[in-house]
């Protein structure tokens, strides 16, 4: 018997609850084909890269960094922000 209907059989399926026709693995539970934690069904970003850190639906977290400033007319940071890119990027 198979309950949920995902291919995998009740005596070895476990994920018994699986969503109809959501692709499952062999021991019947959801596929989560980038990694990243959340199931393909609700992975709002599906081609997250590895060891990126996802919210609950599978799309990287977005750091926003205020008050870091580049130098006049220069797509360089100014010197003094330097020190907060890196530890942001660490």
């Amino acid at each position: 018997m198979d309950s949920d209907g995902d291919g995998v059989v009740d005596g070895s399926d476990k994920c018994p609850d699986t969503p109809q026709g959501a692709k499952v693995d062999a021991m019947g539970c959801e596929l989560d084909s980038d990694g990243d934690g959340v199931v393909d069904s609700k992975d709002a970003c599906p081609n997250t890269p590895a060891g990126a850190t996802v919210n609950a639906t599978g799309c990287a977290e977005q750091i926003v960094l205020q008050d870091v400033r580049f130098e006049l007319n220069s797509d360089r940071i100014s010197s003094e922000y330097v020190a907060t890119l890196d530890h942001v990027a660490a």
